[in-house]
C-alpha cells in the first residue's frame, strides 16, 4: 500500500462545520467522484454522517466534543476502474490544533 501523509497547522478557531466543508471542497476536486454532486448538508450533520453512491463510492463523517475540545474524522473511499480501493482520511483535532494525517493508498498494495 502506497501513503501520503502531510499536517497541517489550522486557526484555534477552526470549528466543526468549517472543517467539514474544507474536506468537501478537497473531495470535489477529487476526479471520478460523484459522492458531493448531489450537495451534501452539513447542517443535518451532528455528530454521524453516512453517505454511499451506486458507484461504490464512501462518505463517512465523526465528531466527538470532549471536556479537552474537539475531535472530528472524515473517511472517504473510491473504487476505481481496477476495484482498488482509494481512501482518503481526515482527522481535525482542536486538542492539538492541527490535522493529523492524510494518508492515500490502497490497502491491497
Amino acid at each position: 500500500m502506497s501513503l501520503f501523509g502531510a499536517e497541517f497547522p489550522i486557526n484555534q478557531t477552526l470549528d466543526k462545520q468549517t472543517f467539514v466543508k474544507l474536506v468537501l471542497t478537497w473531495l470535489s476536486g477529487i476526479r471520478n467522484s460523484s459522492i458531493c454532486d448531489n450537495g451534501v448538508n452539513i447542517d443535518e450533520y451532528d455528530d454521524d454522517f453516512h453517505r454511499e453512491n451506486e458507484a461504490g463510492e464512501s462518505l463517512s463523517l465523526k465528531s466527538c466534543d470532549t471536556q479537552s475540545g474537539l475531535v472530528v474524522g472524515v473517511r472517504y473511499e473510491l473504487k476505481d476502474d481496477e476495484n482498488r480501493i482509494w481512501r482518503t482520511d481526515a482527522v481535525c483535532t482542536a486538542l492539538l490544533h492541527k490535522w493529523s494525517r492524510i494518508p492515500v493508498g490502497n490497502p491491497a498494495w
